[in-house]
Formats: structure tokens, C-alpha cells, sequence
């Protein structure tokens, strides 16, 4: 049996990094939600609840979320928005803090198919152990997050190279966190400080990056 957790209507933080469950019927009153078991969420939207037009993946008062996808993000804020409109509500997803453990690689033919906009209002990025999302990926999702202020990309791929284009794609950018990140050398991180960004690197001063960059003035 399913749980269905639509009736809490007062339930605002719901946390499943520890659960084994599965398949779950989220309420519409969620600001926090974190899973790390549940795969194929597309699979298990329900026909909407008797009374409602909610089918238990209705969040409109979302405001962190923490999954394994950057598709399961888009997933649920876009069947949020699909509900918005047919509420005559604003559809505009409110989420400002998305943190992603198992970010995949997405194709270009992909990134057409996702409505990256929707991450818009996101200040807080984090993609801790994303290997997949490298020097290619990063820049082009992150420009779509026009207010992002911190980004996370530990024990990533990323390079200097990447860290850049990050960096001139989020111009209100002030902090990122990049620990662990092989191809990411101390004179990347020297060129990001001295845009007064904060960067949380613990690494050796003589490490050289794996992508030689030319950070300009």
C-alpha cells in the first residue's frame, strides 16, 4: 500500500533520506522535502484526490528540495505548475535551495525537454558528488538560475575552466564550495577569490589544474 500523506495539510518538512519507502503521496502544505530511495517518480503520480486536483505531486509551497536528479527536480515542479494553472495560481516555482546527490549527465537533445527556468529563483546549488555535471553541463544549467548565490560541486570533475564559465554565467554569485575536485587547480581558485568570491577549497598551493585557463585581469 502507498503511502498518502495528502491529508497532513499542516505537514511542512518531510524528510525520506533514511527510509526505505519508495512510493509516496506528498501534501501540498511541503516546504522541505529530501529523498534519496524513490526512482521513477514519474511513474507513481495518482489520479487526483477525491474532493481535489491534487495527485500527491502538488508542491506550490516548495522551498528546498533535496533529490537524486536534476530530471526528478523538474518532474515535480512542473507537475506543480501544470496544477498552478489549471488553479488559475501563479506557476512559478518558489524554490530557492535544490540540492541534487546523483546529478546524471544530460544529453542536448535533453536540456530542449527540460524547463530549466524553473529553477529560476534557486540561491542555493548543490551538486555534492555529481561527477556528471562537469565543465559542459554546469554552465548551461546554471544560467538559467538568475538569483544563484552559493554553489556546492564537490567531488566533482570540475576544472578551472568550469569554474570560470560558472562564475561569468551567475553574476550574483558569492560563495562556492568545491572540495575534493581533482581537476580544479589553485590557480582557478586564486582567480575566483580575486572577484571577491568566497571559495571553500582546502588544497595544495602547488596543485596546477588539469585545463590550463587564461583568467584574464
Amino acid at each position: 500500500m502507498v503511502p498518502d500523506l495528502r491529508h497532513m495539510k499542516n505537514l511542512a518538512h518531510l524528510d525520506l533520506r533514511n527510509s526505505a519507502t519508495r512510493t509516496i503521496r506528498f501534501p501540498p502544505s511541503l516546504v522541505f522535502l529530501a529523498f534519496t530511495t524513490i526512482s521513477n517518480i514519474q511513474a507513481w503520480a495518482d489520479p487526483p484526490q477525491s474532493g481535489t486536483n491534487h495527485n500527491g505531486l502538488y508542491l506550490p509551497k516548495l522551498k528546498i528540495l533535496m533529490c537524486n536528479t536534476l530530471h526528478q527536480a523538474e518532474f515535480l515542479l512542473s507537475t506543480t505548475a501544470a496544477q498552478n494553472r489549471v488553479d488559475s495560481e501563479a506557476s512559478d516555482s518558489g524554490l530557492e535551495s535544490l540540492h541534487i546527490s546523483r546529478a546524471e549527465a544530460v544529453e542536448s537533445n535533453e536540456f530542449e525537454h527540460l524547463d530549466l527556468d524553473r529553477f529560476k529563483y534557486v540561491t542555493d546549488l548543490s551538486l555534492f558528488g555529481a561527477r556528471q555535471f562537469d565543465d559542459k553541463w554546469l554552465p548551461l544549467f546554471v544560467r538559467h538560475l538568475h538569483h544563484l548565490q552559493k554553489i556546492e560541486v564537490s567531488n566533482s570533475d570540475i576544472s578551472g575552466y568550469g569554474v570560470k564559465k560558472v562564475i561569468e554565467a551567475s553574476p550574483g554569485i558569492k560563495s562556492v564550495v568545491a572540495k575534493n575536485c581533482q581537476n580544479l587547480g589553485a590557480d582557478a581558485v586564486d582567480w575566483a577569490r580575486s572577484k571577491g568570491i568566497e571559495v571553500i577549497n582546502p588544497m595544495q598551493k602547488d596543485v596546477k589544474s588539469g585545463r590550463q585557463v587564461r583568467y584574464g585581469p
